[in-house]
C-alpha cells in the first residue's frame, strides 16, 4: 500500500484486492506505522503479501492476475 500524502486516500495493487477484499466502495483499512527498527523489522516478517498468496483452508489462490 502506498499513502498519497495530498488526500486521506491508501493506494493498493490490484493484484491484493482479493486478499484484503477491497472492492472500492469505501470500506475501511488500517495502516501501521512503526517507531523503531525491531518494530519495522516485526512487520516485514508478518506482514508481507507474497506469504499469504494461498488460503489456509484450501490451498487454492488468492491473488489473481486482473
Amino acid at each position: 500500500a502506498r499513502m498519497m500524502l495530498d488526500s486521506y486516500s491508501i493506494r493498493i495493487n490490484s493484484f491484493v484486492c482479493l486478499a484484503f477484499n477491497a472492492d472500492f466502495d469505501r470500506d475501511k483499512m488500517n495502516i501501521f506505522c512503526t517507531s523503531s527498527y525491531p518494530s519495522k523489522a516485526h512487520c516485514d516478517i508478518l506482514l508481507v503479501v507474497d506469504k499469504y498468496i494461498l488460503l489456509p483452508q484450501n490451498s487454492m489462490p488468492i491473488i489473481y492476475v486482473i
